[in-house]
């Protein structure tokens, strides 16, 4: 299957689904508002994924390695980043709704399906970027202790 026909499918979830084009300030917002709610919980679901794994190898390399004590991370770590990424998440997500209501005034009807395209784009951007921290941290951990 190729990309395009694979992201055509996806934008078809009723996540990502716009029946017709939104052009009204109050309808964009209310669209993207819908779907705040899925998006914390998608990004929430996976950080705590993400927080699991680096806990879990966190813990396995201080129990294996005598010298990684040293580097072993700070507790509150895990309570303090993921409330501050969850604030940050959030006003970027905000941003998308923004970004749209201003493209909707200055190019109007040219900007098509922008809203939808980058509710689609953000959203897999932020699975990814909220589950990175758990990648590197592996690959560091197994790179220097492997």
């Amino acid at each position: 299957m190729e990309l395009s026909s694979l992201s055509s499918r996806l934008l078809q979830w009723p996540l990502f689904d716009r029946p017709r084009e939104l052009t009204r300030v109050g309808e964009i917002l209310a669209w993207w508002e819908k779907r705040r709610p899925l998006y914390n919980l998608a990004i929430g679901g996976v950080g705590l994924a993400t927080l699991a794994l680096i806990l879990a190898g966190d813990t396995w390399a201080e129990s294996r390695f005598k010298d990684y004590a040293d580097t072993s991370i700070p507790p509150a770590t895990f309570f303090v980043v993921p409330i501050v990424y969850g604030i940050v998440a959030n006003l970027c997500y905000t941003g998308g709704w923004l970004v749209e209501v201003y493209a909707r005034r200055v190019w109007k009807a040219q900007t098509g399906a922008l809203g939808q395209i980058s509710f689609f784009l953000g959203f897999w951007f932020s699975v990814l970027l909220t589950i990175l921290p758990a990648l590197l941290f592996w690959a560091a951990l197994l790179l220097r202790h492997g």
